[in-house]
């Protein structure tokens, strides 16, 4: 036989005591929800001006570093000159290079050709830097008359032909030489 209590001043009590718990703690959690958004939209919009400055600067920051990489690979190109190819290159301070070759030369390469001097003075004693996979050697050409060009040979050791195509050639020093009238 089942005995159910009815009306038990125990059992309402317990009731009424977990009723009024859980009605405190959903109306806390609304309430403390409510106000921690009020605070945080406030706390959020007060720093709405900061932030879009901060994205504006990003911004700008992000096109200034592609600006920079931009100009660096140009930089970069515009100084390489391809060893396997004879045609007329371009390396800075009115100098070019022609008839440029390589070839395997005891422990290294044999680098050759031709500097072209596109201005209207003589360089006597000009000093290149010839620059081939981390590898530099300096090299002296006598005299490179005004609109003229001389040859020259370069030999770095130690490096394959395969890392030898692309390097660079630097104009480091020279007298010049100028008449006037």
């Amino acid at each position: 036989m089942e005995q159910v209590e009815k009306n038990n001043p125990k059992n309402n009590f317990a009731k009424f005591n977990f009723l009024l718990i859980a009605a405190i703690g959903i109306a806390s959690g609304i309430a403390g929800g409510w106000l921690y958004e009020k605070m945080s939209s406030k706390n959020i919009s007060s720093f709405k001006p900061e932030i879009q400055a901060l994205l504006i600067k990003q911004t700008d920051l992000e096109k200034r570093l592609k600006s920079i990489e931009k100009w660096q690979l140009e930089s970069i190109a515009r100084s390489l000159v391809d060893f396997t190819v004879p045609s007329i290159q371009d390396l800075g301070n009115a100098f070019m290079l022609v008839d440029a070759e390589q070839e395997v030369h005891l422990t290294g390469i044999k680098f050759k050709g031709r500097i072209m001097n596109t201005q209207s003075v003589r360089h006597k004693n000009a000093t290149f830097e010839l620059t081939v996979n981390q590898a530099s050697k300096q090299f002296t050409i006598n005299q490179i008359s005004a609109g003229n060009s001389t040859r020259f040979t370069a030999y770095i050791p130690d490096i394959e032909a395969s890392d030898a195509r692309y390097g660079s050639i630097r104009y480091i020093r020279s007298t010049v030489e100028f008449y006037t009238r």
